[in-house]
């Protein structure tokens, strides 16, 4: 996929940590998950360490953190639902619960200076895969998903 919206229900377990990442592709040999994709993060933010921002729920995954106000998450065991649209302009915008909570411009001034800043930095390309597939991670923990659908964009 390249322009897309991606909705998807999640629900989390005590200590979770996962992930959708997007734009991932088979040239990517990393061991584990793809690390040139980008990803939005799946956590439980209370097993999260407040120097760790950039990992809470709803996060550019180690790259900048989502802007959620109180509430936006709901309870622990409860459905939430993320939403992922990539513009044909590269504006990535993150959604939580109905609420936009990140937005991004791939390729931007900010966004690579992001990058260089993150553990990303050695990665070519980072994030600028023009297509690629969708990939749930986890990381060893309880998460379930349901309800995903995805639509291309024009």
């Amino acid at each position: 996929y390249g322009a897309f919206e991606l909705k998807f229900d999640f629900k989390l377990t005590a200590g979770a940590n996962s992930g959708v990442k997007y734009f991932v592709n088979d040239s990517d040999k990393s061991k584990g998950s793809a690390s040139s994709s980008l990803e939005y993060q799946i956590v439980d933010d209370a097993s999260i360490d407040a120097a760790e921002l950039k990992r809470l729920l709803g996060s550019l995954a180690d790259i900048k953190a989502a802007q959620k106000s109180r509430g936006t998450t709901k309870r622990m065991g409860e459905w939430n639902q993320g939403v992922i649209r990539v513009l044909p302009s590269n504006i990535v915008q993150y959604y939580l619960n109905g609420t936009k909570i990140l937005e991004f411009e791939r390729g931007s001034g900010e966004f690579k200076e992001l990058v260089a800043q993150s553990k990303y930095k050695d990665v070519p390309g980072f994030g600028m895969a023009p297509k690629g597939k969708i990939l749930l991670e986890n990381n060893g923990s309880s998460v379930s998903y349901r309800s995903i659908k995805i639509q291309e964009l024009k």
